[in-house]
């Protein structure tokens, strides 16, 4: 109470001394602005002139007094800073050229030296690791045992459940520690040979056409009719693979075709090919492994696309995998080289054993065998062998601009489905260790994933399983047949088992591989182009052992003369 009669007290002095007068306050007269917020151009206040106003719509929802950094953030369509065209130009940032040109930054500090000797290139690393794997396997061999206590397991702690994790142990790799994988190239570039154009394979999926028109002009061979009981073999019920040493697989390129000659001279086109080779350059960009094919244009400007003898006729093994077979021992049952023999062989006796064995079925084409040697059916002292159940058909596609291209398709077999019959493929994809080519065990996941099991071996065999549809879509097949064959031991090359088979329709299948009927085309219309604008002479198309890169070369006409020559007269020692 006595604070209170004191603070009375002190009012009624200060209210006598100042008279009773009260300060003024003068009220500014208000502007009324009909377009917008903030006051009008000629209402601003002089000391208030020079500084950025952003301008609002009434009928915008203000969130914030102040946006500066203009973050749209949308929530169920709806955005808390109004729409894009209400963005304060005058608090965005803009880049002070004159500025920017008296910036500079120097490094002025000395730089430290060196305590540790400099670290091993890659390549010197990669050799010292397969030097020490070479050892490894050596001493394996030999029969002494390796113990090396950094890969030793621990022993498992009580309360740990399962098996203790072993990381960085013997087998496994991971992805940045593998090490690159130097390929030699298919054939060495000599000083002669003339660079003329470099194709980045990634630049293939770009280019598109459509299908062209096809005609047959010639049916050669015979065709077998597949045996339907290979359709319910199962991993239980494995049939072992026969091994056909009496039959003759003939892998003839075009310029050694006598049908394609003969089309030649009768002008039925201007490019000539084989399905293999053709399926080669349209999956070009797919491949891993270095190949080459040569090309001859001649003075009136035919193509006609040709292939060395050697390892282009075999087939690859694990070539796209995360983990592809190693190059370091060629000996070795799994190196590549080896697994590609292998792979080749099993193709060969599977596309012959699911045949049925039975002449009144055989459908004899209207020309006979065009690579039948007539000089071994005259010796008596030759083993007798029959050609490979295969219909050769030649087809020929109109490309457009006066460009015709006849290919030599292949055949393997027919079926009937419903009264009508189909002509069809045969492939076989082998398995040969899941553990080291990163796959699936086919004996374990055939009978119930076999959709996982096909998935991962196109993961793994990328290049060679679009081959394989790319060839049955030329061939213009109904059906392609796959075989899923075995090692009986994975230490027998020699020894194999059919576990299954699948059928796939080829253009649904190359869909499946991301690989269209369009891009197929385009990419054959690319190359027909490419060599219609070169001079006449003899190319040669590398792949590079190490890049994702298609070269083109020019080469003298006598380049690879003299090896095609030492091969016969060896055949001619030999006989």
């Amino acid at each position: 109470a006595a604070k209170l009669r004191r603070f009375v007290a002190f009012c009624v002095d200060t209210m006598e001394e100042s008279n009773g007068a009260l300060s003024e306050f003068s009220m500014p007269p208000p502007h009324f602005n009909p377009t917008g917020w903030g006051p009008l151009a000629d209402n601003i206040p002089e000391r208030y002139k020079d500084l950025p106003y952003a301008n609002f719509s009434k009928g915008d929802y203000i969130g914030r007094a102040a946006d500066f950094v203009s973050v749209h953030r949308r929530r169920r369509g709806h955005s808390y800073a109004g729409n894009n065209d209400g963005k304060n130009a005058d608090f965005q940032y803009r880049v002070d050229a004159k500025e920017d040109e008296t910036f500079d930054l120097v490094d002025r500090t000395k730089a430290r030296k060196q305590k540790f000797p400099a670290r091993k290139n890659q390549a010197q690393t990669r050799r010292d690791r397969e030097r020490r794997e070479r050892e490894r396997r050596e001493r394996d061999r030999a029969g002494r045992p390796q113990v090396d206590r950094r890969h030793q397991q621990q022993p498992r702690r009580r309360g740990q459940k399962g098996r203790p994790r072993s990381y960085g142990g013997p087998g496994h790799r991971s992805w940045h520690r593998r090490s690159r994988i130097d390929r030699d190239p298919s054939v060495q570039v000599q000083a002669s040979w003339e660079l003329r154009e470099e194709i980045d394979l990634s630049e293939m999926s770009k280019f598109v056409a459509n299908e062209p028109r096809s005609e047959d002009l010639r049916w050669a061979g015979f065709l077998d009719k597949y045996n339907e009981a290979y359709d319910k073999i199962k991993v239980r019920t494995a049939k072992p693979l026969r091994k056909y040493t009496d039959r003759d697989f003939f892998y003839v390129s075009s310029t050694d075709d006598p049908v394609l000659g003969e089309l030649v001279g009768a002008g039925e086109g201007e490019v000539f090919i084989t399905d293999t080779i053709l399926a080669h350059l349209v999956t070009c960009s797919r491949s891993v492994y270095p190949w080459d094919i040569v090309v001859h244009k001649t003075q009136n400007g035919l193509l006609l696309f040709d292939k060395r003898d050697g390892p282009f006729d075999l087939l690859t093994v694990s070539e796209t995998a995360m983990a592809p077979p190693i190059n370091d021992d060629p000996g070795n049952i799994n190196s590549p080289e080896r697994l590609a023999y292998e792979a080749t062989m099993i193709n060969q006796n599977f596309s012959q054993q699911v045949l049925a064995e039975d002449p009144a079925l055989r459908k004899t084409m209207e020309f006979p065998h065009p690579f039948l040697d007539d000089d071994d059916e005259e010796d008596p002292t030759a083993v007798k062998t029959t050609p490979a159940a295969v219909a050769y058909r030649y087809r020929r596609f109109d490309l457009g601009e006066g460009r015709r291209m006849v290919v030599r398709c292949e055949l393997h077999g027919y079926t009937t489905k419903r009264g009508t019959e189909q002509m069809m493929t045969t492939y076989a994809l082998n398995e040969w260790d899941p553990k080291q080519a990163n796959g699936v065990d086919f004996r374990q996941k055939l009978d119930t994933q076999p959709v996982a099991v096909l998935g991962t071996e196109m993961k793994n065999n990328s290049a060679k399983v679009a081959r394989w549809s790319v060839q049955s879509v030329l061939a213009g097949a109904d059906i392609m047949r796959l075989g899923f064959v075995a090692r009986r031991s994975r230490s027998d090359p020699s020894s194999h088992v059919v576990l299954g088979t699948r059928l796939v329709r080829p253009r649904e299948f190359a869909a499946q591989m991301q690989l269209s009927v369009q891009n197929i085309w385009g990419i054959v219309k690319m190359f027909v182009t490419l060599f219609s604008g070169v001079d006449e002479g003899k190319y040669v198309v590398m792949r590079d052992p190490n890049k994702a890169t298609l070269r083109l070369y020019q080469v003298p006409l006598e380049t690879f003369e003299e090896s095609e020559e030492e091969e016969e007269d060896d055949d001619e020692d030999d006989d």
